[in-house]
């Protein structure tokens, strides 16, 4: 498997010091959907090998890119125009078996490549890119305390029954480590997606996949047998399974790398159990990969400014240039597109 060949650094860093993209302070992959929006981001140390092939496959599973026309990965050279504003130009394209270095890649339709008049389709994955985690949604809906979430919550609850019967077919082993419980490690049988979350399914894929939703989802198909402190990861989409890569184990945070999880697993529980693993990958990579989006990261400064008390409107004045939000390069960028407001340029 070859390397693609190095290409420019970007002339200015697309970082930004709020939302997602500070989730991931370290991601050195950008994926551009030109010609200037940034929609997925990840730490190349962090995550392993991602292939162009792979990249492809991953964006399908959530909206189905390559419905439109025959994709192709290529290194971009990104430039900034004005705040918050960005554009990729297409370089030299990656072969499908070659690994993304760090670096920023754009998505370009071949067909546009022979057909001027080729419309590329609006981009993708609108509001997947602000998924909280599983957790995120369990913490959320305790916090409203609605019938609706109660009726949620009620179906993280497993039938002791259930429970001996899904641990006797695991053989009372992690389904991760192999390890059976312990006093430092108890194994206990858990979702692989909760189904009082079904209907929370964002992609459009997913949507596809799973009708009914709730009743696919708690079958005991969807049920493993899993160390207590390693769930407690799957449940924060900290890390998941891509069973279509032979089920490789992708880690997403710093966290779950603590725990030194094994590359891949030797299988799944059994073949009907897949899609539900395929939901938890697709889900993880709403939270953990897609966003970064800077002008989308940046609508929250307002937001910002207010919650530290610099300014209630949400604007700055002389003394507000302090804040350590300025010194940064999303502050800098805000900086200036206020100033530029203000002179009416």
């Amino acid at each position: 498997m070859s390397t693609p060949p190095a290409s420019p650094a970007p002339l200015v860093p697309a970082r930004s010091s709020t939302g997602v993209v500070l989730s991931r302070s370290k991601a050195d992959v950008l994926i551009w959907w030109p010609p200037s929006h940034m929609i997925a981001c990840f730490e190349s140390s962090l995550v392993g090998p991602v292939t162009s092939d792979t990249l492809l496959r991953w964006l399908n599973m959530l909206d189905g890119v390559s419905r439109h026309g025959t994709l192709r990965v290529r290194r971009v050279l990104v430039r900034q125009w004005a705040p918050f504003q960005f554009l990729a130009e297409p370089l030299e394209a990656i072969a499908p078996s070659d690994v993304l270095d760090r670096g920023d890649y754009g998505l370009f339709y071949v067909d546009a490549d022979n057909n001027p008049a080729f419309e590329p389709p609006t981009l993708p994955f609108g509001g997947l890119n602000r998924r909280p985690s599983l957790e995120g949604l369990k913490i959320l809906y305790k916090k409203w305390n609605t019938p609706r979430g109660i009726e949620r919550l009620k179906c993280y609850s497993i039938p002791e029954e259930v429970k001996e019967a899904i641990s006797r077919r695991d053989n009372g082993k992690c389904l991760f480590t192999g390890c059976t419980s312990s006093q430092d490690s108890p194994v206990d049988v858990y979702w692989i997606f909760p189904p009082g979350m079904a209907d929370r399914i964002a992609t459009l894929q997913g949507k596809r996949a799973h009708l009914p939703l709730m009743e696919i989802f708690m079958g005991n198909d969807n049920l493993i047998t899993v160390r207590s402190d390693i769930y407690k990861l799957w449940h924060k989409n900290a890390f998941s399974v891509d069973v279509d890569d032979g089920c490789r184990i992708l880690t997403l945070t710093e966290e779950a790398k603590k725990f030194g999880l094994p590359d891949r697993l030797a299988s799944v529980p059994n073949s009907s159990a897949s899609e539900q693993f395929r939901e938890h990958f697709r889900y993880t990579l709403c939270v953990e990969f897609l966003g970064g989006c800077i002008p989308v990261d940046a609508m929250s400064i307002n937001d910002y400014l207010v919650d530290k008390g610099l300014d209630e409107e949400g604007t700055i004045d002389g003394s507000d240039l302090s804040d350590e939000l300025f010194q940064m390069l999303i502050g800098e960028g805000y900086f200036e597109k206020v100033m530029k407001g203000t002179l009416g340029h």
